[in-house]
């Protein structure tokens, strides 16, 4: 019997900044790979958000500024299940295609950069932010 059941659409989902008390010496096979890869750990979150019956979030808040960070696939695999309005994923330098598989019909997209002008560029470009014509507000804070 299944008692963690939720609505179809979530008014948000909100993830605190998360570190994991370990030391080099200790990590894994896996976690060493993980590691290398970024963090993985919210597309099991998410997934299990997806079994619970959410089809749609409406605002996706995630604080992610740990190191490693959450590599681009895992945000991929984590939210391309679901729909997404309006995301706030606290991570420097987010791949525009990332963005574009992840999010594909956000309407508000919040963007952290570490001040890379090729990122800038890729968000500015014609096939960048402008290609989401879903997007009525971007933010990129200073």
């Amino acid at each position: 019997m299944n008692y963690w059941n939720f609505e179809q659409i979530l008014r948000y989902v909100a993830i605190p900044e998360y570190t994991r008390p370990t030391s080099a010496s200790t990590l894994s096979e896996a976690d060493q790979k993980e590691k290398g890869n970024g963090r993985v750990e919210l597309v099991d979150v998410f997934g299990w958000l997806k079994k619970r019956g959410v089809r749609k979030i409406i605002q996706v808040i995630v604080h992610d500024s740990a190191d490693p960070p959450h590599g681009d696939e895992s945000i991929e695999k984590a939210l391309g299940q679901f729909e997404v309005e309006k995301l706030d994923w606290k991570k420097d330098d987010i791949d525009m295609d990332t963005i574009k598989k992840a999010v594909p019909k956000a309407k508000e997209l919040r963007l952290y950069c570490s001040g890379s002008k090729s990122v800038l560029r890729s968000w500015s470009s014609e096939n960048g932010l402008a290609k989401m014509g879903s997007v009525s507000k971007s933010v990129i804070p200073t």
